[in-house]
């Protein structure tokens, strides 16, 4: 594990639905398995219908086999349920694609979220930029105790996406880019408190690499100034970049592109670092003339003239 970084553009097709089955170590707060256990009062059947309304977004159309594969419920469980979905309108059927989709209803589930913080809010016009400048998905994610999670995503603002939605996806802190910036560039104590939270989630993958791997995976972060996506971690078809958008010596966010690594050479991988972090600067700077304080400093108020724009989505 040693010698020049190098941007691995190889890797063959792995298909459309294993990229979706597979991404890494993506884990779903409802996931019933050892790090989230069914509670004595859970009611399995809304569990299973959220379970489904998250498969069904991460695809165009997906059919019951597919989601039998994303989810291990019982097919006739699937066929059920997605009958109740159709009927409450967040799920529509179509012959012709042989599969389900969601419908415009599933919006109103979030409508009333509000939660971003600040450095979302700030990245967003940015990103868009990235994405317009590069023409690939970029996305910005924020700590969520023992993972890294997607808030942001230009996936819809390009054709040349490996995924059809990544929002809200918990990502590795350890095999995923956009992990790995976050983990590798924040202070010392903070990263040995995030392995320790990270142990039990990440106990497999840290158990099927060998001695060292995450050791040397934040020593080559630190070096480049940026993180690559294990080349382990499926997608295998697909990679990403990512770097930490820092406020001072802490970090607030991290910001990565996606790309096919068939379509990208090592000198397109190198450009989209330059501008991964100039991108990641002028966030960094946008938050400092965002955060304007009462005259008693006690708390960081959005200043009214930026915000408009951008809402607007002008940086």
């Amino acid at each position: 594990m040693n010698g020049e970084p190098t941007f691995d553009t190889g890797g063959g097709d792995a298909g459309r639905d294993q990229q979706y089955r597979r991404l890494g170590s993506i884990r779903s707060p409802l996931d019933r398995s050892p790090a989230n256990p069914p509670s004595p009062t859970n009611i399995q059947a809304v569990t299973r219908a959220f379970e489904l309304l998250e498969a069904l977004n991460r695809r165009p159309w997906s059919t019951v086999g597919q989601l039998h594969k994303d989810t291990g419920l019982p097919k006739p469980t699937i066929v059920r349920m997605m009958q109740t979905l159709a009927q409450s309108g967040y799920v529509a059927r179509d012959p012709r694609q042989n599969g389900y989709c969601v419908t415009m209803r599933t919006q109103s589930l979030s409508c009333g979220y509000q939660g971003d913080p600040l450095v979302v809010e700030a990245a967003r016009p940015w990103a868009i930029a990235l994405t317009r400048e590069l023409n690939w998905p970029s996305g910005v994610a924020i700590l969520d105790k023992d993972a890294i999670v997607i808030r942001f995503s230009t996936i819809h603002d390009t054709s040349n996406s490996p995924f059809h939605s990544t929002l809200n996806m918990r990502l590795s802190l350890f095999s995923n880019a956009l992990g790995l910036a976050y983990y590798a560039f924040c202070p010392d104590s903070e990263r040995r408190m995030l392995r320790n939270l990270a142990y039990e989630r990440e106990a497999d993958l840290l158990a099927s690499r060998e001695s060292g791997w995450l050791e040397w995976r934040v020593e080559r972060a630190r070096s480049q100034g940026y993180a690559e996506r294990d080349p382990g971690t499926e997608p295998r078809n697909s990679g990403t970049l990512a770097v930490p958008i820092m406020i001072g010596d802490r970090v607030a966010a991290a910001i990565g592109l996606t790309f096919f690594r068939r379509a990208v050479s090592p000198d397109d991988a190198r450009r989209y670092v330059v501008a991964l972090q100039r991108t990641a600067a002028a966030i960094a700077r946008q938050i400092g003339s965002l955060e304007t304080f009462d005259t008693e400093g006690a708390h960081p108020l959005p200043d009214p003239a930026l915000m408009k724009r951008i809402a607007s989505g002008r940086p």
